[in-house]
């Protein structure tokens, strides 16, 4: 809706029944921002299935393919897909209909090396905790990943920068948790907005490290 029509809806609301059947209200739609849950639902769930995508390739079959979602994901050498992605139709929304793969660049994790040995029982629990638990990649180098896909032609979706709030939500959480179980926290009893604006500054100070 233009501003015009914000400005003019309160007024009209105030006019006699009969001047408003004149016009009908114009329909208003509320879009309700995404919670870090469901933005972080999305994430696993790509993990899940690359990952278990990248278990097949190890285990079973090692001449599949490797898609280009997959050597973002795992920050593969941009050489091997650099071709493909200079092509403006990959610079869209690309994985469930709104991430490019700058935002598969922003939650990237490394490669696990799945477990190929004969027990079947060991092998399953390490290759299940391996896709349940993926480690992320340092954000330094997510950064040098991130820039060069910037510099091919790439900018966020709306989407993407979920995935960076989501990224900079879990470091604040962590340093959140950490401050409250440190010692000297403990003994001076600060507050807790106190012990939530350092935690955003550590998380902060994690980043550009």
């Amino acid at each position: 809706m233009r501003n015009k029509d914000l400005f003019l809806l309160p007024l009209f609301l105030l006019l006699p029944t009969a001047t408003q059947c004149m016009e009908p209200i114009k329909e208003i739609t509320v879009v309700k921002p995404k919670t870090m849950q469901e933005i972080r639902d999305d994430r696993d769930a790509i993990y899940k299935e690359r990952l278990n995508l990248e278990k097949s390739q190890q285990l079973y079959d090692k001449i599949m393919p490797r898609y280009i979602v997959d050597h973002i994901l795992f920050q593969d050498d941009l050489s091997k897909t650099e071709h493909l992605l200079l092509h403006r139709s990959y610079k869209g929304p690309i994985i469930l209909n709104k991430y490019s793969y700058l935002g598969i660049a922003i939650i990237a994790i490394q490669r696990p090396q799945f477990f190929t040995i004969e027990d079947r029982y060991y092998r399953g629990y390490h290759n299940d905790c391996l896709i349940k638990n993926p480690k992320q990649i340092p954000f330094k180098e997510k950064k040098e990943y991130i820039q060069k896909l910037y510099d091919l032609g790439f900018g966020p979706t709306d989407a993407d920068k979920d995935f960076d709030k989501l990224g900079a939500y879990e470091q604040a959480a962590l340093s959140r948790l950490l401050l409250q179980h440190s010692p000297v926290v403990s003994e001076i009893q600060l507050p807790q907005e106190i012990i939530d604006s350092i935690a955003i500054i550590m998380s902060e100070i994690r980043l550009l490290s």
